[in-house]
């Protein structure tokens, strides 16, 4: 199996300014997530997108990729539940 991963990096802000999120959605920042919930989000966002490269993680790795300084995680809800996820590292 072949993964490609794609990394982005943002040299200064959008000229534009982002669509307001729909009414029944939030962006939440989480703090304190633990390697278990990472690897529930993982798996259940990415399930249908086909991600594979960290389904096979320790909890250790989970936990040294959610320690690395300025990490930040973040989840977007709507209708109740998760439907999007992603982590920001200043460090590349």
């Amino acid at each position: 199996m072949k993964v490609t991963t794609t990394t982005l990096q943002m040299l200064q802000p959008p000229a534009w300014t982002a669509r307001p999120l729909p009414e029944d959605a939030r962006l939440d920042r989480a703090v304190g997530v633990t390697p278990e919930f990472a690897r529930f989000l993982y798996g259940l966002v990415g399930g249908p997108w086909h991600w594979t490269d960290r389904l096979e993680w320790t909890r250790r790795q989970w936990a040294e990729e959610l320690a690395v300084p300025g990490t930040e995680f973040w989840v977007l809800y709507g209708e109740g539940v998760p439907w999007a996820m992603s982590t920001f590292s200043r460090s590349l």
